[in-house]
């Protein structure tokens, strides 16, 4: 018995020891990792800095490859937002999306989340796709809806683009990874037909009014600097009153009705057909903000006729300053004196309307219109599908 429990005590000894030695050499070995991480006597400053920038740079490195394999490419588009008032924006955004991903299913006609009941009919998964747009009407919220989201807006700026893990802005505000700058004139062409495109691009093609009548000035929205420049420009020639504003004067008999008027049921062509019988279109921003830039301009080039415009600074990048009037409301006797001067001489006037429209031709068309493969390339087609592509990467 005795030499049973000699026995035993020197198997336990002997086992105590190895495990002493066992979480000694353990303790040794996390001690020294943990040096190289937080002991600046183990590995200094500068190297660690060194070692994580690297990482990150891999990193990146790997997340832009993995861009170039990895695109969203949603399978069904849905739709939030009434076919009314705000509707009138729901074919710019369809248009955007269907060019951008032609084989998205239901894109000529978006699924509807406008209503509870939608929601309930539909079972929308985390490769869909749901435009909106800004602050309008929907049934699910942009958190809850499963797929991604792609808000849009014409004339408001996005203030908070942080809102919704998978929300995404396209609309006047900054470029950023969560918003693309796209202006309401950019979309509004991408809404024209084929050749009407053309005329805005080859300037061999570029419309021309039939010169007329001086002045059509056509608009629901009765702002002041509009009105004003209205009144100025009325004692240049005979002025036409193709909207609901007429200027401050007031004065009829100085103003003239257009034979065609401004008809909000048949959208912004109207006012291209009306344009075409004047030498000028008063075409004024109605809010005057960085990056906004309406249709109306467009417009006024689509009919032939010269515009005279006044917005954001930006315009000078997109149209050539040649081919139309801008006219500073701050300081507008250089515009008056400009516009009698081409009023009076058909040979100046001639020439500006021969101008060609875009600013830096090709070039343009690829920074601001390149929605589809068929335009510069798909320049904004890919810049859109990298954005959305980033709720896939991260």
């Amino acid at each position: 018995m005795a030499v049973i429990s000699l026995f035993l005590t020197r198997r336990v000894s002997l086992f105590v020891y190895h495990l002493g030695w066992l979480l000694l050499l353990s303790f040794k070995e996390q001690s020294s990792c943990l040096g190289q991480i937080v002991d600046p006597q183990m590995m200094s400053p500068t190297v660690r800095f060194e070692e994580i920038s690297q990482v990150e740079l891999k990193n990146e490195k790997t997340r832009s490859h993995n861009a170039e394999e990895i695109q969203f490419e949603p399978e069904n588009l849905y739709a939030c937002g009434s076919y009314g008032q705000e509707g009138v924006y729901a074919p710019f955004a369809k248009n955007i999306v269907t060019s951008v991903f032609p084989e998205i299913k239901h894109g000529e006609n978006p699924i509807s989340l406008t209503n509870r009941s939608d929601v309930l009919k539909n079972n929308p998964t985390k490769n869909d796709l749901l435009i909106k747009y800004w602050k309008s009407s929907c049934a699910l919220h942009p958190d809850v809806f499963p797929g991604v989201t792609l808000e849009f807006s014409g004339e408001m700026i996005f203030y908070d683009t942080t809102l919704g893990k998978r929300t995404y802005y396209i609309g006047p505000n900054d470029d950023s990874p969560k918003s693309l700058s796209v202006s309401f004139m950019a979309t509004k062409f991408n809404l024209l037909t084929p050749s009407e495109q053309e005329r805005i691009i080859d300037h061999s093609m570029k419309p021309k009014s039939l010169k007329k009548r001086f002045l059509v000035y056509a608009a629901s929205n009765c702002r002041a600097h509009r009105e004003i420049a209205f009144d100025a420009l009325s004692q240049i020639g005979d002025v036409y009153q193709g909207g609901e504003c007429w200027g401050l004067k007031k004065e009829r008999s100085s103003v003239k009705l257009s034979t065609l008027r401004f008809d909000r049921d048949k959208g912004s062509n109207n006012n291209a057909l009306m344009y075409r019988n004047y030498r000028f279109a008063l075409v004024m921003e109605s809010t005057i903000s960085e990056r906004y830039i309406s249709e109306k301009i467009l417009n006024a080039f689509l009919s032939g006729t010269v515009p005279i415009w006044y917005g954001a600074p930006e315009i000078f990048d997109i149209f050539n300053r040649q081919a139309f009037v801008y006219y500073n409301v701050s300081d507008p006797e250089p515009a008056l004196n400009y516009i009698a001067y081409l009023e009076s001489n058909t040979t100046a006037y001639d020439e500006v309307q021969g101008q060609p429209i875009l600013a830096h031709g090709v070039e343009t068309v690829a920074k601001y219109f390149s929605f589809s493969d068929a335009l510069g390339g798909g320049q904004l087609k890919k810049r859109i599908k990298d954005m959305l592509s980033n709720d896939v990467l991260y």
